[in-house]
């Protein structure tokens, strides 16, 4: 997993780049990361890819959040191979301590199959294989899903960026949601982070 290539399929402004300098005071190493955050891994057998993903809470207790350009191949309109779709809760420096779990089942929505690139449809829902007889989020916990969450709202962004440490280990933005203006015509909000996590 230490050689996983990241993916960067995003088409950023003018004003923001892939290297855009690190603010020590928007990024951070995070000391004690939740458990329901980790990376995701994908390919083979020679090159692999990664994103970073979230366990929700949802009824089933099996699924994590993630884009869905970590999921669909756009290219070849088609789902990535499930059984090479590993998901590795607290991933740190080539250590799962929670596991690496497969994915069952893949959806995104019509919206990204048709109009690829379009950031407010990047969302995929990947239920999961269990592992050892266990759900995920039995083993690690979960996230609850907020939508329409007011502008102004304090937020917490995990993952695993290239820019810091090689996508190796998880790191933080905290922040205020604003409108975001680092994809064109995306209609959500962010917070402002020079974090790059795939």
């Amino acid at each position: 997993m230490a050689s996983a290539i990241p993916r960067h399929p995003h088409r950023y402004k003018q004003n923001i780049t892939h290297n855009a300098r690190i603010s020590a005071k928007i990024l951070a190493i995070a000391k004690n990361y939740p458990a329901s955050v980790g990376r995701i891994l994908w390919g083979g057998p020679t090159q692999y890819f990664d994103c970073t993903g979230t366990v929700i809470a949802t009824e089933n207790r099996n699924v994590v959040c993630t884009a869905a350009h970590c999921c669909y191949d756009s290219i070849k309109n088609t789902f990535y191979d499930k059984q090479n779709w590993i998901f590795a809760p607290q991933y740190k420096n080539g250590n799962s301590p929670y596991g690496k779990w497969t994915a069952s089942k893949m959806y995104i929505g019509q919206a990204w199959v048709t109009n690829k690139g379009y950031y407010d449809a990047d969302i995929c829902l990947v239920v999961l294989s269990q592992l050892n007889n266990k759900r995920i989020a039995d083993v690690v916990g979960a996230q609850g899903v907020g939508i329409d969450y007011p502008r102004g709202s304090v937020l917490i962004s995990f993952g695993y960026p290239y820019d810091a440490g090689k996508g190796e280990e998880m790191s933080f933005c905290k922040g205020t949601a604003k409108a975001a203006k680092a994809y064109v015509g995306f209609l959500g909000q962010m917070v402002a982070c020079t974090m790059d996590e795939d």
